[in-house]
């Protein structure tokens, strides 16, 4: 993903180019000065980071005062969980939490107008979309690659259709903000 940040970067205007840059990083490890960001976007990553609390608080820390949040995961379902659901958690080492568990995280963290929204019927379509448009390029992904994997990335499609049709898997849209200080000079997390 960096190579394609790094490579799409480069085709820019300079005055835009310079004011980015990529890294790889170990979120858990990486320090930012604290009020350094104005808006923090984390997409499709926390489901990787068993430490979420220590993580999202770091992301409090560096946001400036009235500063958004917004976070797009894989989370899992309310209800009971299929098995199949639950080994590919387990196989993936994935750390998933259900919408209400983001949204009293966010809100313990100290942030403040928490939304946390099931994006599944919009995951559905986004993801039958995709897997329409992967199929109709098999030929040029088996001569690069292989029939097997081809039929691994279907399968994989098919399988994530069917955990978010049944309500196992869900895609987690979840925007916060933190808090501007009142006169004081204290925000809701210091009081």
């Amino acid at each position: 993903m960096v190579t394609a940040a790094l490579q799409r970067q480069a085709a820019l205007s300079s005055p835009v180019r310079e004011q980015l840059r990529f890294e790889i990083s170990d979120i858990a490890e990486r320090e930012y000065a604290d009020a350094s960001y104005d808006v923090i976007y984390s997409r499709e990553t926390l489901l990787h980071v068993p430490a979420k609390q220590a993580v999202l608080a770091k992301f409090w820390r560096w946001l400036r005062p009235g500063g958004r949040l917004l976070i797009t995961d894989y989370c899992q379902g309310q209800g009971p969980l299929r098995n199949d659901f639950l080994e590919y958690k387990s196989a993936r080492a994935y750390s998933m939490l259900t919408l209400a568990e983001y949204g009293r995280l966010l809100s313990e963290t100290g942030f403040a107008d928490v939304r946390v929204q099931d994006q599944a019927d919009k995951f559905l379509v986004i993801l039958r979309q995709e897997l329409d448009q992967f199929q109709t390029q098999r030929q040029r992904f088996v001569t690069e690659f292989s029939e097997a994997e081809y039929q691994d990335m279907v399968t994989g499609w098919e399988q994530k259709i069917s955990r978010a049709s049944e309500g196992s898997q869900v895609w987690g849209l979840i925007t916060a903000r933190k808090p501007l200080p009142d006169a004081n000079g204290l925000d809701s997390h210091q009081q």
